[in-house]
């Protein structure tokens, strides 16, 4: 056994003993806040999962067993009901593979619930969404390339299975090929992701027990270690492609973006041309460092650097420009693409 190993399992014993979402906050309960909990409360009585009405924060909290002793917060109260002190969730779109051009990033604190919230938002926004028209009727509905289901899915287990005693943030990153959702912590000692997604293990060995329960009251989880499997199925349904797995000390979940699956053009946005997909990462990534080294690059440039014609240059650019990527400025004669600085 390694010694990473090793030192994991004596964590989980350790875990196990004197759970970390049990112990004392020291946060009170003035730090609570109160809308957040009360629609959580509001969620749990219609899902019938929570027997009772709100009252305030100290019954409602006594009545879940999310205070100590001492009158203060649990872990998992503070976690899921108050602000949090420090960043607990990262996000970005980035150009390349390499994280060396970032698009755009994004740092948020809040309750556990405002965190699941901004992210989704945030993932939609910066993914493609199709137009399907109902066969039973003639309404157009937008439907994201990832299902909404499984990203609502990874991002609660991300913050009800991570490690909490690592400072570390969960991080989203957006690639143009995937969206990856991955949270420090690591899966019970002696499990693989496999394991849970073929449905060989089915009982749940959450790590943060308390915020477990809480979550599964307002109905945001289930307690039967199916999550993975669920996110899967919605994954399969829709076509989209997920890998989970274990990377230095952190767990991922991965979704494959529709470009990637129809053997996009990450420079483009579009089919591959010429069967390249190494040239045309190469294309936008040479693309991208000159125009942060210079502020900006013209067709001219791009078609110089690039070695192709103007009107082979000016559609790449276009097309970053459309992916967001890049922004235009200035008319078209001596027109300029900037570095995006917003979402794409």
């Amino acid at each position: 056994m390694s010694v990473a190993a090793l030192e994991g399992m004596m964590l989980e014993r350790a875990a196990k003993r004197d759970p970390w979402d049990g112990r004392s906050s020291g946060r009170s309960l003035s730090e609570v806040d109160e809308e957040t909990l009360r629609a959580y409360v509001e969620r749990g009585v219609e899902r019938r999962r929570i027997p009772f009405g709100y009252t305030d924060a100290r019954d409602v909290l006594a009545r879940l067993g999310l205070l100590c002793d001492d009158g203060c917060l649990t872990n998992a109260a503070a976690a899921c009901f108050c602000p949090s002190k420090n960043v607990m969730l990262r996000m970005g779109v980035l150009a390349d593979s390499e994280r060396v051009h970032i698009l755009d990033n994004r740092q948020e604190t809040g309750t556990l619930f405002q965190l699941v919230e901004a992210a989704e938002l945030y993932i939609l926004n910066n993914i493609r969404r199709a137009f399907v028209i109902d066969g039973s009727s003639l309404h157009r509905e937008k439907v994201p390339e990832i299902p909404l289901s499984a990203i609502r899915e990874a991002l609660f287990n991300a913050f009800c299975h991570r490690r909490y005693e690592d400072d570390a943030a969960i991080q989203i990153d957006i690639f143009w090929d995937a969206v990856d959702i991955y949270s420090p912590g690591s899966f019970p000692a002696g499990y693989a992701p496999e394991d849970y997604l073929s449905g060989a293990v089915t009982a749940s060995k959450p790590r943060n027990q308390l915020i477990a329960r809480t979550l599964y009251r307002s109905d945001d989880i289930e307690t039967y270690g199916t999550g993975l499997r669920r996110i899967k199925a919605a994954c399969d349904a829709q076509g989209v492609p997920v890998e989970v797995f274990e990377c230095v000390g952190s767990v991922h979940v991965r979704f494959t973006r529709a470009e990637a699956v129809a053997g996009g053009d990450p420079a483009t946005g579009g089919p591959l041309r010429d069967g390249a997909s190494d040239a045309t990462e190469s294309r936008k990534t040479a693309v991208l460092r000159r125009a942060r080294e210079r502020g900006g690059i013209t067709t001219a440039e791009a078609a110089e650097l690039l070695d192709v014609k103007d009107y082979t240059a000016r559609r790449i650019l276009n097309a970053m420009a459309d992916n967001g990527f890049l922004e235009k400025t200035g008319g078209r004669r001596g027109r300029v693409y900037k570095p995006a600085q917003g979402s794409y």
